[in-house]
């Protein structure tokens, strides 16, 4: 079985790493949607490119955090091959 898991950020520079080496070690791979962050969330997850994160997207940040669009990418991902695709909160 083949699991896809979301990830949605924004200023998570502190717990991304370990976020995304929990889910990777249980053989689940990750799709990032950061929302615009302003620290180094995007950098430290561009290490993980490859390694189980299977692609990283960009959301405009908006007054508030917005998890209805988040969830609405779901559909768009381009690894809709997987047997399972779910958010995982970040926190």
């Amino acid at each position: 079985m083949r699991i896809v898991g979301i990830v949605a950020t924004y200023n998570e520079e502190l717990v991304i790493a370990a976020c995304l080496e929990h889910h990777i070690a249980q053989g689940i791979e990750i799709y990032l949607i950061d929302n615009d962050s302003e620290d180094r969330t995007v950098g430290i997850a561009e290490g993980y490119l490859g390694r189980g994160l299977i692609g990283i997207e960009s959301l405009p940040r908006c007054e508030f955090f917005d998890l209805a669009t988040i969830l609405a990418r779901k559909r768009g991902i381009p690894e809709s091959t997987s047997s399972w695709r779910g958010a995982i909160p970040s926190r």
